[in-house]
């Protein structure tokens, strides 16, 4: 199957250029070189009893954020289930379905099922 734009041109023109995808690499191999350094600049200042608790508390987040990942945010979510969702029509539970993917679409993951394998 031959890809829907012709060859030279651009399949995603508002994307990166070439040269800023790059530049993107080449700054997260620099950050990464320092990773540790930077690391170890921030548990020092965590640790350190005369900065204010404000800038170790800073310091802890930017520290956990970094290692574990930022932690999730509350998102809104408002429908109204009147009745058990097994009492909803396929209709009813595809448009709910689709209500959270809108409202949260950095916590879906989309599965595909599995081929059934024959015994």
């Amino acid at each position: 199957m031959q890809a829907p734009w012709k060859p030279g041109e651009s399949g995603n023109p508002a994307g990166l250029t070439h040269e800023e995808a790059t530049l993107r690499k080449l700054t997260r191999l620099k950050c990464a070189r320092h990773a540790d350094e930077i690391v170890e600049g921030l548990l020092k200042i965590f640790r350190d009893e005369k900065k204010s608790d404000a800038t170790r508390i800073r310091a802890g987040v930017e520290i956990l954020d970094r290692g574990l990942g930022k932690a999730l945010q509350p998102q809104e979510f408002n429908i109204l289930v009147d009745r058990r969702l097994e009492q909803l029509s396929a209709v009813q539970l595809k448009q709910l379905r689709q209500s959270y993917i809108e409202a949260n679409p950095e916590l879906v993951i989309e599965h595909k099922p599995e081929e059934q394998k024959e015994p």
